[in-house]
């Protein structure tokens, strides 16, 4: 019997280049996933001004052999239009003043129920301050986990909400 030995060398750095580098088709395919799933999360993302829709960007990762892309908002306030607040949220309870006895704010935009109050309505005048003793929160648009889904099909995805 007759024994047959078979040797694969593998160039390294090659195969480092194919996966990694910046040119490389894996690379490319990652960023193009990546840019589809920011280009989505930006369409889905509500904002009055635009800056939460304007901030969502990606971001690209290699460690050792393995590429990785990250998409999001670094604005403070995205996970909360994210995951939603107060009655809405992970803690689904309403939204209290923590000192003194009620919430002060100045509701954003100028016009709708807030912006033109008329008489008999219960809106504050425009460039006014509401005053309350609680507010339900905002419910969640998980536009970032909805990109993940739309734009990369069949792939397993779990949601793992943020908890409070």
């Amino acid at each position: 019997m007759s024994a047959t030995r078979i040797v694969i060398k593998v160039n390294q750095q090659a195969a480092r280049q194919y996966v990694t580098a910046p040119y490389g088709p894996v690379y490319q395919y990652v960023e193009a996933k990546a840019e589809a799933v920011a280009a989505t999360a930006r369409r889905l993302a509500q904002s009055a001004s635009g800056t939460l829709r304007s901030s969502i960007a990606q971001t690209m990762y290699i460690s050792g052999m393995n590429v990785f892309a990250q998409v999001g908002s670094r604005l403070p306030y995205a996970i909360f239009i994210h995951e939603g607040t107060g009655i809405y949220g992970p803690r689904h309870a309403m939204i209290y003043p923590l000192r003194g006895r009620y919430l002060v704010f100045t509701p954003s935009g100028s016009s709708g129920a807030w912006g033109q109050a008329s008489a008999g309505q219960n809106a504050a005048p425009a460039g006014g301050k509401v005053f309350a003793r609680a507010v339900r929160g905002v419910p969640s648009n998980p536009f970032l986990y909805n990109a993940l889904v739309l734009e990369l099909p069949g792939w397993t995805i779990k949601r793992i909400p943020a908890t409070g």
